[in-house]
């Protein structure tokens, strides 16, 4: 996989974490990543040659003494590292390096995003589909949310129906919207949670990993107050923060402050 593949493969699943992406698009962005770095696996012989190449130039242009990226000391009995057969560097790195890193991410993109991990929204997902959807599986997805629609045998038939005078839709939005307009509303019920299914839990786990950061050894003993205006800052770091408005509260307060 050459850099400018794997710049691409990270910008789109970047853009797969933003409160607008829905679920369905989400997927097949990175079935399409998935696929492409099976690819890049399969022909890891030939994509690693590239990489190797190149990191030599940089190698080069740095004025490394070193012709080639050196190897570390093999020994018999080696704990701490790969300690693999090779012939040349880009031998060693592509089997020790390359070729686990591979392995690793696409195991990882397959535990977290696989097909079974939200066999619901995939249910609902047969909405999308043209007349020869699957009417059983959005019934099973409606069993999910019975509270919030009316009937199963409702949804059975306005099911039926949506597959026979419909045809298949390119976004879960064009979906929602003629649900809406054509009079479908448990259809248009299941279609709002599937839109609303997030993608990754990243962004609500954002405040926790910005209380690691703030609350320190070192301020420890600081108030609620206090920490609750960094953690503010810290999360939601859009906000312009105007110095001497905090300037002016600060001088209000009967504190010794000495400001240079």
């Amino acid at each position: 996989m050459t850099s400018e593949a794997a710049h691409n493969n990270s910008n789109g699943l970047t853009c797969l974490f933003r409160p607008w992406v829905d679920l369905v698009s989400a997927y097949a962005t990175i079935g399409d990543v998935v696929t492409h770095l099976n690819k890049t696996r399969e022909g890891a012989l030939t994509s690693f040659q590239d990489i190797f190449k190149k990191a030599e130039g940089l190698l080069q242009e740095i004025g490394s003494s070193h012709d080639t990226i050196p190897v570390s000391r093999v020994c018999k009995r080696q704990t701490q590292r790969a300690n693999l057969p090779f012939q040349t560097a880009e031998k060693y790195y592509r089997r020790s390096v390359c070729v686990p890193f591979l392995d690793h991410v696409l195991t990882e993109l397959q535990t977290r995003f696989g097909n079974d991990t939200i066999p619901v929204g995939f249910k609902i997902k047969n909405l999308l589909s043209s007349a020869d959807g699957d009417v059983a599986a959005v019934l099973e997805a409606a069993k999910v949310y019975e509270a919030d629609i009316e009937t199963l045998s409702l949804v059975k038939a306005e099911a039926e129906r949506w597959y026979s005078t419909t045809m298949k839709f390119e976004s879960i939005g064009d979906a929602l919207a003629h649900a809406q307009t054509r009079m479908y509303p448990n259809p248009a019920k299941l279609l709002r949670v599937l839109i609303t299914l997030p993608v990754s839990n990243a962004e609500a786990e954002r405040s926790f990993l910005t209380l690691k950061r703030l609350k320190t050894y070192l301020r420890n003993t600081m108030g609620q107050d206090h920490l609750n205006g960094l953690a503010l800052l810290g999360v939601h770091n859009e906000i312009n923060i105007e110095i001497d408005s905090v300037i002016n509260v600060f001088a209000q307060k009967n504190r010794r402050l000495m400001f240079v």
